[in-house]
């Protein structure tokens, strides 16, 4: 003899997953609101970095008349640098 069904249908089942769900919730809330601010915070950070690098080497793949690309690899890595050095004047927090 096995154990009485708690919930005898879907509708009844979902309808406690979804108040056990809001008690968590309301009980974590901080936490899962700060959870969601770090996340946030560290995806913005990832892109724009992301853009930086995918804007700067945009241009190794373009070539001017003379067939040379507009910038080489070094290049781009150095113009990066000399931007991670402004980022704090321009009161950017983020790193390259």
């Amino acid at each position: 003899m096995g154990r009485h069904r708690k919930y005898n249908s879907e509708e009844e089942r979902k309808e406690a997953q979804r108040k056990w769900s809001m008690d968590y919730y309301k009980r974590n809330r901080a936490v899962l609101q700060a959870k969601a601010r770090e996340r946030y915070r560290k995806k913005r950070k990832k892109e724009f970095k992301d853009v930086v690098h995918q804007y700067l080497y945009a241009f190794t793949s373009r070539y001017d008349k003379d067939g040379d690309p507009y910038l080489t690899d070094q290049e781009v890595e150095d113009v990066k640098k000399v931007w991670a050095l402004r980022l704090p004047s321009l009161g950017i927090k983020q790193k390259l």
